[in-house]
């Protein structure tokens, strides 16, 4: 079957150019050769420019994509920036913290030993003198019976 079509069109071919040969090439043929020229020479222009278009368009949707890419990228860096910034404000808070808790620690102990210390000088010195009212009141509970109660009260008689 493929062998039947391909001589029909052999034949078919054939017989046209046996018409052209036998007629000859006429003014009316090459006429219409110029036009098909013209025809042929428009539609390759007409394709150039589709073409020059469709490149135009690919190149601005680049130029489009790499713009929205650089700001992607821009995005990106402004947030490893932050990150960054807090990471740096959470160390310093934190040293902070620990230096303040480090001092108030040094405060305490200072302020807890000079309290102490000053509470044994003041024992010390109070305690002669509560010794001394303590014997003062044993010597007028001996003649007033409600203190003489009030020291038995306390342990101090």
């Amino acid at each position: 079957m493929k062998k039947f079509i391909t001589l029909s069109i052999w034949f078919l071919i054939i017989g046209i150019d046996n018409g052209f040969a036998q007629n000859g090439f006429t003014q009316e043929d090459r006429d219409r050769m110029i036009k098909m020229e013209v025809k042929i020479e428009e539609m390759n222009t007409r394709f150039n420019e589709r073409f020059e278009q469709i490149d135009k368009r690919f190149t601005e949707l680049r130029e489009d994509m790499n713009k929205r890419f650089e700001q992607v990228d821009k995005r990106f860096e402004e947030q490893l920036n932050f990150m960054w910034i807090l990471t740096g404000i959470f160390t310093v808070i934190t040293g902070v913290a620990l230096g303040l808790a480090w001092r108030d620690r040094k405060i305490t102990e200072t302020t807890v030993k000079k309290i102490e210390n000053r509470i044994e000088e003041n024992f010390e010195t109070n305690s002669s003198k509560i010794k001394n009212l303590i014997a003062a009141f044993r010597e007028l509970s001996k003649e007033d019976p409600k203190v003489a109660q009030v020291l038995k009260q306390f342990n101090l008689f």
